[in-house]
């Protein structure tokens, strides 16, 4: 999240597909699907691809084949993760106003009639600011906006690849600025 202040405006702009993961992953996979394919295409063909391959020679039946559907399928999920990075699915911005006391908040969906999502709501319906830490192989800690008697608004993932401490130190911030106290690991 970059974050812009601007006399009681906060602009915290989110990223979405945008992040630098997802075009490492759709250079990889594009990369992949392609030698993939030309592997399968060259046991078609019964021509040796690589001259490591050439001492080890694969056949079409089973290896080939299967390599090739592995290729088509890695170089239509990378299409599929260019597309999402082009497009910014879930890119926007979070703006918090405390002079006019309106917190509006912002992403791009998928094309269509729903591709501009857009919440707004009053400060005064704020009452804590969330966080929600999530363990696997690539922890991460959400933010939520906890308002009176109704459901938790998401604002998205707080120090992406930072730790828990200083995903904590950026909600303590954002709550400091909105006048809310922070509360860690609820459940939803």
């Amino acid at each position: 999240m970059e974050q812009q202040l601007v006399q009681g405006v906060r602009r915290d702009v989110i990223f979405g597909s945008r992040a630098k993961e997802n075009f490492v992953l759709a250079w990889l996979m594009c990369l992949g699907g392609g030698c993939f394919l030309t592997i399968g295409i060259a046991t078609y063909l019964g021509q040796p691809v690589l001259f490591m391959l050439s001492k080890a020679p694969l056949t079409f039946l089973p290896q080939g084949l299967v390599m090739g559907f592995y290729g088509i399928f890695a170089l239509f999920l990378g299409l599929y993760l260019w597309v999402v990075v082009w497009w910014n699915i879930g890119g926007g911005m979070n703006e918090f106003d405390c002079q006019r006391g309106r917190i509006s908040i912002f992403r791009w969906g998928f094309p269509g009639i729903n591709r501009r999502i857009h919440f707004a709501c009053q400060l005064q319906e704020i009452e804590a600011v969330q966080i929600e830490s999530r363990g696997g192989l690539w922890p991460f800690s959400l933010a939520y906006l906890k308002r009176r008697g109704r459901v938790s608004v998401p604002l998205g993932e707080l120090a992406r690849g930072g730790s828990s401490q200083e995903a904590e130190d950026e909600a303590a911030e954002l709550a400091q600025f909105l006048g809310v106290p922070v509360e860690t690991g609820f459940k939803r």
